[in-house]
């Protein structure tokens, strides 16, 4: 057994633990909440520390496994578009098949907008391209949803469109993630492909 094969089955193996933790852990605290009235103030007040260095144990593991899961989906994904480059066009944009899960790389551009405070000329340069003038400018009534923008940019990007004005070309950067289907149905156990959200981040 290969290094990076055990890594997966163990990694597999927590992943069952933690998945029936969940189950066991959710009942204690739904009977927790249900008899919250009868408990002492003294076991409450125990029974909320513990708690609360739980939340902060799920919290922190939450944290770390996002982060890692993050990194090795930029490095699968940079992987992809090298391999890519030595396929045929019609290979190159197909998914990543693993045993248990299919990944559709995705790169968008990602943009430092310009701050309002700091650089407001440049700030009404990008508003104004974006369809907000006068009062709705002035007053700061309209806000930008962000994943948005970062759609907009990724789709001019990818059409060799020139930035919007107000955008610093020097402060664009790549971000690489996973679109992640389940594929052999770990959680469901007749094998059907389910559709699952990825994450950023």
């Amino acid at each position: 057994m290969t290094q990076k094969v055990k890594q997966l089955r163990d990694l597999l193996k927590r992943y069952e633990v933690i998945k029936q933790e969940h189950i066991t852990v959710y009942e204690v605290i739904l009977e927790l909440r249900e008899h919250a009235a009868s408990f002492t103030m003294e076991d409450s007040t125990d029974i909320a520390f513990l708690l609360r260095q739980m939340a902060e144990y799920c919290d922190d593991l939450r944290k770390e496994m996002t982060k890692v899961r993050q990194f090795i989906e930029k490095v699968t994904c940079m992987k992809w578009m090298q391999a890519s480059m030595n396929e045929d066009p019609d290979k190159a944009a197909q998914p990543i098949r693993g045993e248990l899960a299919i990944g559709t790389p995705q790169l968008k551009t990602m943009v430092v907008l310009p701050n309002r405070e700091k650089d407001p000329v440049s700030f009404a340069k990008f508003m104004k391209r974006i369809g907000v003038f006068g009062s709705a400018l002035k007053w700061n009534m309209v806000r930008v949803h962000w994943p948005a923008v970062i759609d907009y940019i990724s789709h001019l990007n990818e059409k060799g469109r020139p930035l919007p004005p107000g955008i610093n070309p020097s402060q664009t950067y790549p971000m690489y993630r996973l679109v992640l289907r389940e594929r052999k149905g770990m959680e469901n156990s007749n094998g059907k492909e389910k559709d699952s959200s990825n994450c950023e981040g």
